[in-house]
This record gives C-alpha cells, sequence and structure tokens, in this order.
C-alpha cells in the first residue's frame, strides 16, 4: 500500500466498513475518531502511526 495512512484514511476505512457490514456510519466514524483521540494523546508518534496501520488492516478485513 503505497497511500500514506493518517487519520482521514482511517475515518473513510471506517465509513466503507460500516457500508458493507450494515452498521451505523456515524456511530462508526465516531468510534474511529475517539479511539485515535485518544491513543493519539498517550502514544508517541511511530506507536500511534503503527496503531493506525493496525486499524486500516483490521476495518479491510471486515472488523
Amino acid at each position: 500500500m503505497d497511500e500514506k495512512i493518517d487519520e482521514q484514511s482511517i475515518l473513510r476505512a471506517a465509513r466503507e466498513w460500516a457500508f458493507r457490514t450494515g452498521r451505523d456510519e456515524a456511530t462508526a466514524v465516531s468510534n474511529a475518531s475517539e479511539t485515535m483521540a485518544a491513543l493519539k494523546t498517550k502514544l508517541p508518534l511511530g506507536e500511534f502511526e503503527a496503531v493506525l496501520e493496525n486499524l486500516l488492516r483490521q476495518y479491510n478485513k471486515g472488523g
């Protein structure tokens, strides 16, 4: 994957995941946003970026 993984790409993945799984888009985006905000304040940048990559993989896998 050549695209830089950032907070916007996670929110986009959350929207797509919600659509694929029939979940509420607003809730999925809100949960993703809250999770990222909490982690961003607690983790160094390198670890935060690794968590974003993991979140993106989870959304793309379906869960």
